[in-house]
């Protein structure tokens, strides 16, 4: 389902002043989720940008082919405008479907170092007889070396009438002259603006769950808002996560050491900010040695002064979720332990801890 864009209007603006200014580069940053390749694809929309040739290219986790996003994007573009400069014909070889319109093959040079130099120079020459053109190159956080490289060199290199826009989960992508837009969570009301688009009407309640459940994410507003829709609850917690944020929350733990992951899954089974030694103390663990690169991870995040908890709601959900049914009652049981322990616990929580772990004496 599409609704209009909610929430981006001064990033959008800005976008499109950047891409309508060739030669430029945009780098459009931020963390999982967060609309990013909606921006990018409202931005190509605009009257002003839609007329000229997109050329688009995906980074993907893995790939090992090098600079393979870029010749990807440029691969089926078609007639060239423009004669194309002789040194275009090292790209022979990678882009067959281009022989036609592309000068003789040229010979492989014995210096590795040359060679690259030379194709770098290609897609670059090769480039500017394709515009007009806007080049998407989108998951950089993914891209392989060369690709990096290539990207590094055409920002550092421009062609006159290309812009460049990347996308990048996380910190900008550090091409040189970039323009960063970096996009955060959605507020309250915008997140109140983007589930009214998709259902109007919705129910006060889920409208006010809505924020702390999301996280302002705008995947997971639509998500759970659809969710909500199709399955007739009226109860954001109980919707299924997008199965998008359940692969990329398993990617986040699978990257962690076994004490950082302990952590994280203590932190969504307790389910509410504790200090550091709260958690290390569930967890088994000392807290200190690993709750860096549990933040540094995106799964756990610091909720007031010294206090972490795994955000939103619905990420918390996809970390319990994958805990086996045995393992999920003892982190309850010993969240309940050591929850016991510590001032001003709400009776309602501690019964929430003891039924999850069977302990229905308790």
């Amino acid at each position: 389902m599409t609704t209009g864009l909610v929430g981006r209007a001064a990033e959008l603006a800005e976008g499109v002043c950047v891409v309508v200014a060739p030669p430029s580069v945009l780098c459009v940053a931020g963390p999982a989720g967060i609309g990013k390749s909606r921006l990018v694809a409202e931005i190509l929309a605009d009257r002003q940008v839609r007329t000229r040739r997109v050329l688009r290219g995906v980074c993907l986790p893995g790939s090992g082919f090098p600079r393979g996003p870029v010749f990807e994007a440029v691969r089926g573009c078609g007639p060239l405008r423009t004669v194309p400069s002789p040194v275009t014909g090292a790209l022979s070889a990678y882009l067959p479907e281009l022989a036609a319109w592309l000068p003789e093959a040229l010979p492989a040079l014995p210096d590795p170092a040359a060679e690259r130099h030379r194709l770098f120079r290609a897609v670059r020459d090769l480039l500017e007889a394709l515009t007009p053109a806007v080049l998407v190159v989108e998951d950089v956080q993914w891209a392989d070396d060369e690709t990096r490289c290539l990207l590094a060199y055409l920002a550092a290199h421009p062609v006159d009438r290309l812009s460049v826009v990347v996308s990048c989960r996380g910190e900008p992508a550090g091409l040189p002259g970039e323009h960063v837009i970096t996009l955060s969570t959605l507020d309250r009301r915008a997140v109140r603006e983007l589930a009214l688009a998709i259902v109007p009407g919705l129910a006060e309640r889920v409208l006010a769950e809505l924020p702390a459940h999301t996280g302002g994410r705008p995947d997971l507003v639509v998500g759970t808002v659809l969710g909500l829709v199709r399955t007739g609850e009226d109860d954001v917690a109980v919707v299924e996560p997008p199965d998008s944020v359940r692969r990329d929350t398993a990617r986040l733990l699978a990257a962690l050491d076994a004490p950082a992951r302990a952590l994280v899954e203590t932190a969504a089974v307790i389910g509410v900010p504790v200090a550091a030694n709260v958690l290390g103390r569930a967890a088994g663990i000392v807290a200190t040695d690993v709750v860096a690169a549990a933040v540094r991870s995106g799964l756990l995040v610091e909720s007031g002064i010294g206090r972490y908890s795994v955000e939103p709601g619905a990420v918390r959900r996809c970390v319990r979720d994958q805990l086996a049914a045995p393992v999920l009652r003892r982190a309850h049981a010993r969240a309940l332990r050591v929850l016991r322990a510590e001032p001003e616990q709400p009776a309602a929580r501690l019964a929430e801890h003891a039924r999850a772990a069977g302990k229905f004496s308790d």
